[in-house]
C-alpha cells in the first residue's frame, strides 16, 4: 500500500485499501494501522519518515514481507520458467500479438510445426534481419537521429531527432505511420531541444 502510494498510484491504492479482503480485515483487527494508510492517501505529498514507523524503512519492510512469504513459496525450476515463457508467447502468437516466427525469434530453435506439441527450447538463438528502417526525414544529412524505443507491446518504434522531432514507426513496414492524422498531414510532434532520451510512462 505505502509503496502505491510512494509511486502516486493513488486510484490503484485507493481500491486495494478500500475493496479486498485482506484490508477490510486489517481495519476490523487493526484500526489505527488502517487510518494510518488512510491517512497517508489522502496526503499531497509522501514522506517516508512519516508513512514507516520508527527504525522501520521500506528495505526493512520488504525484508520482512520476503522472509513471512520465504516458507510459503516453493522453488520453481529453470525448465518450468522457460515453459511458461513458451506458453505465453504461443498465446501472444495465437492472438495475432505476435508473428508466426516469435517463438523462433525470442527462445530459440526451431519455429513449432503444425504437428508438434513441444519447442525446443536447446538450440541457440539465432537472428536475422527483419525490415531496415531508414530514420530521419528526407535524407537530407540535416537531421539525425539521436534516440529511438520500442512502444512497450513492441508494435512500434519511437524516434527523437537533433532537431526536436517525435516520429512514430510502423517498423514491421519500415515507414512513418500514417494512420496517425497529425504525421499524415506532416504536423510533426516537435520540441524545442534536441531529444537525446525517450521513455514510455507504465500505461504506455
Amino acid at each position: 500500500m505505502l509503496e502505491l502510494i510512494e509511486l502516486w498510484e493513488l486510484g490503484a491504492a485507493r481500491s486495494v485499501l478500500r475493496r479486498t479482503d485482506p484490508m477490510l480485515t486489517l481495519k476490523q483487527l487493526d484500526s489505527e494501522r488502517y487510518l494510518h494508510l488512510e491517512d497517508m492517501l489522502g496526503r499531497p505529498y509522501f514522506e517516508p519518515k512519516e508513512a514507516y514507523p520508527v527504525n522501520s524503512s521500506k528495505e526493512k519492510r520488504r525484508g520482512i514481507i520476503s522472509k513471512s512469504l520465504s516458507s510459503e513459496v516453493s522453488v520453481v525450476p529453470p525448465s518450468r520458467l522457460l515453459s511458461l515463457i513458451a506458453q505465453a508467447l504461443k498465446w501472444q502468437q495465437n492472438q495475432g500479438l505476435q508473428g508466426k516466427t516469435c517463438l523462433k525469434d525470442q527462445i530459440g530453435g526451431e519455429e513449432e510445426s503444425a504437428g508438434s506439441s513441444s519447442t525446443s527450447l536447446a538450440t541457440p538463438m539465432t537472428y536475422s534481419l527483419h525490415k531496415q528502417i531508414k530514420l530521419g526525414r528526407g535524407g537530407t544529412g540535416k537531421t539525425h537521429v539521436e534516440t529511438a524505443r520500442f512502444f512497450p507491446d513492441g508494435q512500434l518504434l519511437v524516434s527523437g531527432s537533433v532537431d526536436g522531432f517525435i516520429e512514430v514507426w510502423n517498423f514491421a513496414t519500415g515507414k512513418i505511420r500514417k494512420d496517425l492524422r497529425y504525421q499524415a498531414q506532416e504536423n510533426f510532434m516537435m520540441m524545442s531541444q534536441p531529444l537525446i532520451c525517450l521513455a514510455f510512462s507504465n500505461n504506455s
